[in-house]
């Protein structure tokens, strides 16, 4: 749930977010089964099944967030063999300050980009990221694949709406009329934002670790084909972070080839040429970063 309360008085909190908007894919059909309650005892493992495939889905991706958040965190964790002076700069430093809501559909995650104290809000947006990226490829590998958007811009958390600003309906324009198949683009301001960030000064030891978490940053954009910037979910810093056997490579393969051998089937050369690209890019990153033949 997106936190809302605020004390009396006190100003809404604008500023600037990095905000990842995603839709879960072929969800209208599958909640047209549920226009009505069951009518007899019989109707209801339908139902159920329908729910499963509805709400269950959503579900599993908040619950996808979640872990990678987590094993974040772990990560740090193993950052205690430091001084314990050292580890609590370290730790205040790199708070991760991420938020997360469904609706319907879709999701969508958020991390503040405002330098409070010694915080350093790249590597929020850094491990945003990561999360899109784990959640991405665990959504192909059940079979319920996405499409998303990416982006840095205004914003604000207001009492009973929650986030709220130009960078939610931005993120969702990059979704909904640039992505075009399962992947997530990365827009114009999320990548100036991080191009900065890494060019920037490094004369303190936090200004170096800045300048190398948004370097991280930028090495998780890729150029697809249609010459659109989009998160690199199987890219170079994926594969040092993750375990290969942790992501189901071969669920996440087997599924988008069957979706393309689908639509060729039934002659839907639009999506046909949507799922031909995505195999293109499954294809190219596991064989020359994975070391494996799909």
């Amino acid at each position: 749930m997106v936190e809302t309360e605020r004390k009396e008085n006190e100003p809404l909190a604008m500023g600037y977010y990095a905000a990842l908007f995603l839709d879960i894919l072929n969800q209208k059909n599958k909640l047209s089964s549920l226009s009505m309650l069951p009518a007899t005892p019989a109707d209801r493992p339908a139902f159920i099944s329908a729910l499963k495939e509805t709400v269950g889905v959503v579900n599993q991706y908040l619950e996808a967030f979640d872990t990678y958040l987590t094993q974040a965190g772990k990560a740090r964790e193993d950052l205690r063999r430091l001084s314990p002076e050292a580890y609590e700069q370290f730790r205040k430093t790199t708070e991760i300050h991420l938020k997360k809501v469904g609706f319907s559909d879709s999701i969508l995650c958020y991390a503040p980009l405002m330098e409070i104290g010694d915080r350093i809000p790249v590597f929020g947006v850094l491990h945003l990221m990561y999360a899109a990226s784990g959640v991405f490829l665990a959504g192909l590998a059940d079979g319920y694949p996405c499409r998303g958007g990416l982006e840095v811009g205004v914003a604000g958390t207001f009492p009973e709406v929650g986030f709220y600003g130009p960078v939610l309906y931005q993120a969702y324009d990059l979704e909904s009329k640039v992505a075009g198949y399962p992947r997530i683009v990365i827009g114009k301001e999320f990548i100036s934002y991080v191009q900065s960030i890494a060019a920037g000064p490094a004369n303190s030891p936090k200004e170096v670790l800045r300048c190398e978490l948004a370097k991280t940053c930028v090495n998780m954009i890729f150029l697809d084909t249609d010459g659109i910037p989009c998160l690199d979910y199987l890219g170079k810093p994926m594969r040092e972070l993750m375990d290969p056997e942790a992501l189901a490579l071969d669920e996440v393969v087997g599924f988008a080839k069957a979706e393309l051998e689908r639509f060729r089937g039934e002659g839907d050369f639009k999506h046909a040429e949507r799922y031909h690209r995505l195999n293109l890019y499954l294809d190219t990153r596991i064989r020359e970063l994975w070391g494996r033949e799909l």
